[in-house]
């Protein structure tokens, strides 16, 4: 997908959208634990202009196998969900796509894992996460904002506040409240 649409909702717990999903004929794809390592300029460049660079592995627990990804996000438009460009790439080695972007001087400015659990849902991908000190969430990512809407009603998400910030942006934010100046973030 070229095109990011996507509605991220906080959740107290994933087992009733696990049944609802269930229930409604969607097709589980993985579980697994991500680690994603966050990069830019030295000046933070990137940051002051709304783009993200990641390198993401997954240790698959359970599922369809997955590879490690370079992904490049653009600014966020103003939608009435999360968009943005998104390019994305597989990399075979994923230790050596860090070296090179090292070389290019990029740095790593942060470093977080959480555990995923992927479906498919008409024409859908949802997502439900943990992530480290900030809790549960539901991402469901579509064609179209129509079709992220149908999804999120169809689940009884219809009522909930999407929230527009990043995981990098809401880990960050913890963190500078709680005074934690460790960036890498573990389950």
């Amino acid at each position: 997908m070229c095109y990011e649409i996507e509605a991220k909702l906080h959740v107290s717990d994933h087992e009733v959208i696990r049944r609802r999903l269930r229930d409604a004929g969607g097709m589980f794809v993985r579980r697994g634990i991500e680690r994603n390592i966050i990069y830019d300029r030295r000046d933070g460049a990137l940051h002051r202009l709304g783009i993200g660079l990641r390198i993401r592995t997954v240790d698959v627990e359970e599922g369809e196998p997955v590879q490690a990804t370079m992904t490049v996000k653009g600014q966020i438009a103003a939608s009435t969900f999360k968009s943005r460009e998104e390019r994305e790439i597989a990399v075979d080695d994923a230790e050596n796509a860090q070296h090179i972007l090292r070389m290019l001087d990029f740095v790593s400015v942060m470093a977080y894992e959480k555990r995923r659990e992927s479906w498919h849902f008409q024409r859908c991908q949802v997502e439900l996460d943990v992530a480290p000190m900030i809790g549960r969430f539901v991402e469901i990512e579509g064609t179209d904002e129509h079709a992220v809407f149908q999804v999120q009603k169809e689940l009884g998400l219809e009522g909930e506040s999407h929230i527009p910030e990043s995981y990098i942006q809401l880990l960050l934010e913890y963190c500078y409240a709680h005074g934690i100046e460790d960036r890498d973030l573990r389950l």
